[in-house]
């Protein structure tokens, strides 16, 4: 969790890397999209484009429930968002954000991060 929440205040795409492999080809093309395996010598969009114009100023650990698969956890986070208009990051507030955890082999890994109040697909959380 805190290695996760440490490269997105950093705004370091290596985020993805904590990731348990796809599942579904609605994931891979997600992963892909994020990595940007679609466009040839480019660099990933997460935090690199627009539309990914945030980051992670703070963040608060939440509930830790044990799950089916391993963990469910709650994180807060208070994000700022690039304002292209203005040139400057803007306070856009705090969200809760989940986690699922799973152990894969010795490692505890994330399945899936999305919003609370939000779409529960694997990447959601970036999106």
């Amino acid at each position: 969790m805190i290695k996760f929440e440490d490269l997105q205040k950093k705004r370091n795409s290596d985020v993805l890397k904590l990731f348990t492999p796809s599942a579904s080809k609605e994931e891979a093309d997600t992963y892909s999209f994020l990595m940007a395996l679609d466009l040839e010598n480019s660099s990933p969009r997460l935090f690199k484009t627009a539309g990914f114009g945030y980051k992670v100023i703070e963040y608060k650990l939440g509930s830790i429930l044990k799950a089916e698969k391993g963990f469910r956890v709650e994180v807060e986070e208070a994000r700022s968002s690039y304002d292209n208009t203005g040139g400057g990051w803007v306070n856009v507030g705090k969200k809760v954000y989940v986690f699922e955890l799973v152990h894969i082999g010795g490692n505890i890994m994330v399945d899936k991060y999305y919003p609370k109040d939000g779409n529960h697909g694997k990447y959601d959380g970036f999106l």
